[in-house]
């Protein structure tokens, strides 16, 4: 998938994890403030609960500023079986 930090209002991270697992230590991808966009490719496992739709990702948001936001886009490009 490519993961897309839009508009961010101070510099963060997104971290897309399986849904059912402790969240990583790792981000999928960093920004600064100020920026239109930041984007990174990952391959991400859905979560283990059965067949669709009971699979599920999570994502983690993290600004570090206070009030601050950021929007995301996840745009699916692939998938295995």
């Amino acid at each position: 998938m490519n993961v897309t930090a839009v508009g961010p209002t101070g510099p963060g991270y997104l971290t897309v994890y399986p849904n059912g697992i402790t969240q990583p230590q790792v981000s999928t991808v960093n920004f600064p403030a100020g920026v239109a966009a930041v984007a990174n490719g990952a391959l991400v496992a859905l979560g283990d609960y059965g067949t669709y739709p009971n699979t599920d990702l999570n994502v983690y948001a993290r600004v570090a500023a206070t009030g601050g936001k950021v929007d995301m886009v996840l745009d699916v490009t692939g998938y295995f079986q």
